[in-house]
């Protein structure tokens, strides 16, 4: 759009005036929209373990973990590898995840392997 400078005043004001309805007319019809879902109600990305060589495993929420991991990888002096994927679980379920396993938190979203956690994973395969 060309940017015209008004020639008087009243230009200018109707100019206003005609942005501001438009901007009014479009928060009415958003108002009619349904309203957008929170993510946590719809979350269905998968809860990831991945463990590194040096024992600690983490515990993540992606789209695609396979791609998580290879991300991981480039940033990890250690070699990494997909453990398990829990699909549809998402940030709740990787919060209730960090919850059950916290007295064995490294660091982060990392974890030491205890019994606990390596059985969960294998009960889960």
């Amino acid at each position: 759009m060309d940017r015209i400078p008004p020639a008087t005043y009243e230009e200018a004001r109707a100019r206003t005036d005609r942005i501001h309805a438009g901007f009014a007319e479009i928060r009415q019809l958003q108002a009619l929209l349904p309203p957008q879902p929170k993510r946590q109600e719809t979350d269905e990305r998968s809860v990831y373990f991945i463990q590194a060589d040096n024992g600690l495993i983490k515990i993540g929420v992606s789209d695609s973990p396979k791609n998580r991991l290879r991300t991981l990888q480039t940033m990890s002096p250690v070699a990494l590898r997909l453990v398990l994927v829990l699909p549809g679980r998402g940030a709740r379920g990787e919060s209730e995840l960090h919850a059950r396993f916290a007295e064995h938190r490294s660091h982060g979203e990392w974890f030491h392997p205890a019994p606990e956690l390596i059985s969960f994973i294998q009960e889960q395969k």
